[in-house]
């Protein structure tokens, strides 16, 4: 029967990768159970997960190609082409949904005016293909944070990511059925510092707090400079995080890092005998030249 609860949410960082996914979704949908799944990944839907997921009262769809061109997504190692990603859009359609959520990131590493031109185009040609979909465009600003292989990029700065919010922003509009939610740079910046700051910035949050102010205007105060927290660093550079082991080896790190900025995507480990990055032990031995 189902439970008193009006809605379940399914919760997870890739949910429809559990082995038993489809089995329990099926359940869920025969007992006549509503039921919410967060954002999936494009190639885990299938016509019957997203048929499953509208019988069971989602009406919104949240799907992240999270850059506009596939060279972006190769950067990222979400080597998605433009055609899987309609694809994916596509199967939604067809199982009865009527608005779709896109996540994207600007501020990428390597981006170009022109990726985040691609993502106005992507979205465009989908509101061309699927008449009756009303599309929602959420940007968010990355921010390189520790212990991933982007650690060592800049931020883009907050006039770059309002640069290319405002491109995307003119390119769709007036198109039917868009709607764009956009990330404030500001904010972005604010999580920037707090990621990847030193001990220095205890006493910029104390203040920030204590004054109810930015974690920024805090520090224009205390005379601590901002750009050192979100600049570049060398790959021999010590990081003021380097004490935290999350058991990834830097070296992993630095062997990801140069494949992104190669475009070379890394296929998916599989856990019983990937030894890649150090978690599950054993030491990996890259080859780094």
């Amino acid at each position: 029967q189902p439970p008193d609860s009006a809605r379940i949410g399914l919760i997870g960082a890739s949910v429809l990768d559990h082995p038993n996914a489809r089995d329990i979704l099926e359940s869920m949908s025969r007992a006549g159970i509503e039921f919410s799944l967060s954002s999936i990944r494009l190639e885990t839907l299938t016509p019957d997960i997203a048929q499953y997921m509208h019988k069971a009262g989602q009406r919104t769809i949240t799907l992240a190609p999270e850059a506009g061109s596939y060279r972006l997504r190769k950067v990222i190692n979400k080597p998605a082409t433009d055609d899987e990603i309609i694809h994916a859009v596509g199967v939604a359609y067809e199982a009865g949904f009527k608005r779709v959520k896109l996540y994207f990131m600007i501020g990428l590493p390597t981006e170009t005016n022109e990726d985040a031109a691609a993502i106005a185009q992507l979205v465009s040609k989908l509101a061309g293909l699927y008449k009756k979909l009303a599309i929602n465009v959420s940007i968010s600003s990355f921010v390189p944070k520790p212990w991933t292989p982007f650690q060592w990029c800049a931020m883009t700065s907050r006039e770059t990511l309002k640069h290319r919010i405002d491109i995307i922003r003119s390119r769709l509009a007036g198109t039917n059925r868009v709607s764009i939610s956009a990330e404030s740079p500001r904010e972005a910046y604010e999580q920037a510092l707090l990621a990847r700051g030193d001990r220095r910035l205890g006493e910029v949050i104390i203040y920030a707090a204590d004054n109810d102010t930015s974690c920024t205007n805090a520090a224009a105060k205390l005379g601590v400079d901002t750009n050192n927290y979100v600049r570049s660093r060398a790959l021999d550079e010590a990081l003021p995080w380097e004490h935290i082991d999350p058991l990834v080896t830097k070296d992993y790190l630095i062997e990801e890092y140069k494949k992104a900025l190669n475009e070379i995507p890394t296929d998916a480990c599989v856990v019983e005998v990937c030894r890649r990055c150090g978690v599950c032990g054993e030491v990996y031995e890259p080859d780094l030249d």
